[in-house]
């Protein structure tokens, strides 16, 4: 299940409702964060709001 939290001629915000797995019956939400370039929504970001919640952009940063 998906909802659009927020959008303007820009950027977005969904939110998606859903299960890993078939066999667990707890559901997750994980906010997708778009943004328009030449006509298509891409993917910007994406991030947990359970717990521990994260962000790809996060995630994905390297230390030094």
């Amino acid at each position: 299940v998906y909802r659009v939290v927020s959008r303007d001629e820009r950027k977005a915000q969904v939110a998606v409702t859903l299960k890993l797995f078939a066999s667990q019956p707890e559901t997750q939400v994980i906010t997708f964060d778009m943004a328009q370039e030449n006509g298509r929504w891409l993917i910007d970001d994406v991030s947990s709001a359970g717990d521990p919640a994260w962000v790809l952009s996060r995630l994905l940063q390297t230390r030094e």
